[in-house]
């Protein structure tokens, strides 16, 4: 059992190597206090595990493995619903759509597949990436799904048609995440070249990025309010800014020195913005709070890299 704050109820998802695990954390009040953590392997995969999606209600549960499968498990009895295949290799991105009906999945192939997740049913494939596609998000109404690659692309599809609704140019190298903004104004993309793009969805045009980085931004996110943002590059150093200013509010490195293993490969906002979960190389879920740049937390478990992180978005 561990000890972390936390101001809500709320589930955290971790993988690492073949492994889904999960955390929960209970909270009757609306403020941050300290509760117990327990740790339980929900679903072994046959391969390793590449990407992790949690529908909004936390109802279900997908993991994209290595063998081109996406695993989709019923949360509330413990079961997997389906195993759903079509992707040839990693499945390396996955996102739940608002209403949670919906489960969007590509990777090192290029297609994008958009899932009907209570039948298992293939609804749309979304063609136009011409390599590996690194990250997928569906707008707060649900109404567009964002991508981005290899291919230095962003995209927005239509998930009503399957129809590509735009195409956003401009990165230099390889585009690694994406957010969009929570009232739905931005996009924001970030990748190898260390400069985050903002994108306005109404215009389509792109906004004053943030100051380059030195080193290539592997995740970017969203606080709930919106006022906040988080960038995380390669060299392990956890950037929060002031959105509006466009500024660097505090910045603090998630590396231990004395272990190589603690590199993150993996972040995102919890808590309502109050702490960050980083995965690291090493196979630990590391909790970190906004506030004062603190270590709160290490969550042990895993044997290898944690790659990917997951919350329930209500």
């Amino acid at each position: 059992m561990g000890r972390f704050s936390v101001a809500i109820t709320a589930t955290l998802i971790w993988v690492g190597g073949s492994f889904l695990s999960s955390v929960t954390a209970e909270s009757p009040k609306p403020v941050p206090t300290e509760y117990e953590m327990a740790a339980s392997t929900l679903a072994r995969s046959t391969s390793p595990v590449w990407s992790l999606a949690v529908s909004p209600e936390g109802n279900w549960i997908a993991a994209g493995n290595e063998s081109g499968q996406v695993i989709v498990r019923n949360a509330l009895i413990q079961k997997t619903a389906h195993v759903l295949g079509g992707h040839t290799g990693i499945v390396s991105a996955l996102d739940f759509s608002p209403s949670g009906d919906y489960l969007a999945s590509a990777g090192v192939d290029g297609p994008i597949r958009i899932w009907h997740v209570p039948s298992g049913r293939l609804q749309f494939m979304l063609t136009g990436h011409t390599n590996w596609v690194t990250d997928l998000k569906f707008s707060a109404n649900g109404e567009l799904l964002a991508s981005s690659g290899y291919d230095r692309t962003v995209r927005l599809w239509n998930v009503q048609t399957g129809v590509q609704s735009s195409l956003f140019e401009g990165h230099t190298a390889t585009v690694r995440s994406l957010a969009f903004a929570p009232d739905g104004q931005l996009l924001a993309s970030a990748g190898d070249s260390g400069i985050l793009w903002f994108w306005n969805l109404k215009t389509g045009e792109h906004q004053k990025p943030l100051p380059p980085q030195e080193a290539a931004l592997q995740t970017v996110d969203f606080s709930p309010d919106g006022k906040k943002l988080l960038t995380v590059p390669q060299e392990g150093k956890i950037q929060i800014w002031e959105l509006k200013k466009k500024k660097s509010e505090r910045s603090f490195s998630a590396v231990d020195p004395s272990d190589t293993d603690s590199a993150p490969q993996a972040a995102r906002f919890a808590s309502g913005g109050q702490t960050v979960l980083v995965g690291t190389r090493g196979g630990r879920a590391r909790v970190w709070s906004v506030e004062t740049g603190k270590l709160l937390q290490s969550l042990n478990g895993h044997t290898d890299i944690v790659s990917a992180l997951a919350l329930p978005r209500n």
